[in-house]
């Protein structure tokens, strides 16, 4: 129950426990009772630690998109992105927003953009295809998903059932059962 650990973390915060930690811990916790205004007051807290920086920003961005503040996220993610370049998570944030305001071509030139520095990274695919499938770039993501290596395409689920949908678009039914 959220109340209890709120409860044990702000006994822990008083007795000078890592203090950004303990405010990561009350404001996820506030998060999941969806008290959002004590959530933010904490990830703002926590924001102030460098070793924490990043998961505080990550929290504040979950609790602007719960309280509908899409700039804030925005914002946020922007901060992200230039705080921690070489972080893919920060483009993985955008990319989903992207996808969540209905703008996936944006999501893929901004993955276009970056697919250098993160062409390795399973979750670039992931993003990748998913954006090209939202707009509706069926042969593009089959394309995209074909010179994928075949190993990683069977034994990971996404990539398999997005294979599926991909195909059921293309009006490829049979090809598609297989998957």
């Amino acid at each position: 129950e959220p109340s209890h650990a709120i409860t044990a973390y702000e006994q822990a915060r008083h007795l000078g426990t890592n203090s950004a930690f303990i405010d990561l811990r009350i404001a996820s916790a506030y998060e999941l009772s969806k008290d959002y205004t004590a959530a933010e007051e904490y990830y703002t807290h926590a924001l102030q630690s460098e070793d924490y920086h990043f998961h505080a920003a990550q929290g504040l961005i979950s609790v602007y998109l719960s309280t509908a503040r899409i700039n804030n996220a925005w914002q946020e993610i922007k901060n992200i992105i230039n705080l921690y370049p070489k972080e893919y998570e920060g483009i993985h944030l955008a990319t989903a927003l992207y996808i969540m305001c209905n703008m996936p071509t944006k999501a893929t030139e901004l993955l276009n953009e970056v697919r250098l520095r993160f062409h390795r990274r399973i979750l670039f695919h992931y993003d990748y295809i998913k954006a090209l499938s939202c707009a509706q770039e069926y042969d593009a993501a089959y394309e995209y998903l074909s010179c994928l290596d075949d190993e990683l395409v069977r034994e990971n689920l996404f990539f398999a059932k997005e294979k599926s949908n991909i195909l059921l678009a293309l009006g490829q039914t049979d090809s598609a059962m297989q998957c």
